[in-house]
This record gives structure tokens, sequence and C-alpha cells, in this order.
């Protein structure tokens, strides 16, 4: 079975990042591969509403970046 090197590559990044942001908690590492913006409460990653990411806050790069 023959796999496309792009796919190895894909998965490579994958658990680099998985690592780096240490599987979801390191949140200020993560936020930068999310939708929105997230703040976090104690243990908790909360997700506020499109408009206040967008039209508040004024993110719109997050609507290219590669989640």
């Amino acid at each position: 079975m023959q796999v496309n090197k792009s796919y190895i590559l894909i998965i490579f990044v994958s658990v680099v990042l998985t690592f780096l942001t240490n599987f979801g908690l390191n949140y200020s590492l993560l936020e930068h591969f999310l939708f929105l913006k997230t703040t976090s409460l104690g243990s908790e990653m909360l997700l506020p509403s499109i408009e206040t990411t967008y039209l508040v806050a004024n993110e719109w790069w997050r609507l290219i970046t590669p989640t």
C-alpha cells in the first residue's frame, strides 16, 4: 500500500501541534488555530459569539486559519 507524502506531512504536523498545545490544554497557543477567540475560566475554555469575535474584536483573519 502506497501512502501519499502529503498525508504523512499532515499527520506529522498534527502530532507536533498536539504535543505543543499539550493535547489542547495550552489555550494561548491553541487559540490561533480556532475560528473564535477564546477566553479561559479556570480549566475551561469559553467561546464567545461570532459577532463578538468578528464585529467587536475585528479579528477577520480567523476566517482563513487552518482549523
